[in-house]
């Protein structure tokens, strides 16, 4: 069926109005990314030497009586903090991230898990799925602030030390650019040693002292590179997706445009013919 010039008129102001939101959405999230971008790369440098100081630490130890490091005789009761968007528009960000949660799920099979949910799509999909929810974090829209690190590690820092829980996994998406990322999980509580290249140390005052010291250094700073990543890869796929939006909106527009034209043409041709055969049939 033909369409009408005024449903296409129609149709071309609603396509224009479609790649002005997708456009202006695509330059808020490019804004965000770049923000947050340099701050990833900065945190995970950092954590990185953090990182290896402390495991060197705990590969010279002996026996440290330190809660975090403590390790339970069984891992049947896990909390699965869950790293996700408040808002959808960003690709597959979200889908890839319960997939892969899922998949957990199954391989743990009979164990007890619960789950800490960072982002309103993870709140929703836990709940819908009827899995028990202990805390929710909310309305962030992936803006990073020290108050936010601190809110979900002191939660999962209780209920790991209140003894009820025997391990803390984080479930987040690993930023490598703006077009690639990749879901990971880790554990973070109880700390574990890591097989690596032993460096002769000296310790002053002693290594329980240092460790002590250190460890709340590192889980902080490991909360906070993990949301930076999960932010940064956020951003960076609302960013293609809605640049792809805005690319797919513009090739509909020239679409309909030029459908128009058509239209307008064929119109101006039926009428010059009315006219020629009505002057035909007064002579």
């Amino acid at each position: 069926m033909i369409q009408s010039l005024r449903q296409i008129k129609s149709k071309i102001r609603n396509i224009e109005n479609v790649r002005k939101v997708t456009h202006a959405m695509e330059m808020i999230a490019t804004a965000k990314f770049k923000t947050i971008e340099n701050q990833v790369l900065i945190s995970r440098q950092y954590l990185a030497k953090v990182e290896e100081l402390l495991y060197n630490l705990l590969a010279h130890r002996g026996a440290l009586n330190l809660p975090l490091l403590n390790r339970r005789d069984n891992q049947d009761k896990i909390i699965l903090c869950v790293i996700a968007s408040d808002t959808g528009l960003c690709s597959t960000y979200n889908s890839d991230m319960f997939c892969c949660v899922e998949d957990y799920i199954r391989q743990e099979g009979s164990k007890t898990i619960e789950v800490v949910a960072v982002g309103k799509k993870a709140f929703n999909y836990f709940k819908k799925r009827n899995l028990k929810i202990r805390e929710s974090f909310l309305e962030f829209h992936g803006r990073y602030s020290e108050g936010i690190a601190c809110q979900i590690l002191n939660i999962l820092i209780e209920y790991f030390v209140c003894g009820d829980i025997d391990s803390v996994v984080l479930a987040y998406t690993h930023f490598e650019t703006a077009s690639r990322h990749k879901v990971k999980l880790e554990k973070l509580f109880p700390i574990e040693a890591r097989e690596q290249e032993m460096h002769f140390m000296l310790f002053e005052p002693d290594v329980q002292k240092i460790t002590e010291d250190l460890i709340p250094v590192f889980v902080f700073n490991k909360i906070k590179t993990i949301l930076l990543e999960s932010f940064a890869s956020e951003h960076a796929s609302r960013m293609m997706a809605m640049g792809e939006a805005t690319e797919n909106a513009r090739g509909l527009l020239e679409d309909m445009i030029l459908l128009r034209n058509k239209v307008r043409q064929a119109n101006i041709t039926n009428e010059i013919l009315e006219i020629s055969s009505t002057a035909e049939a007064l002579r």
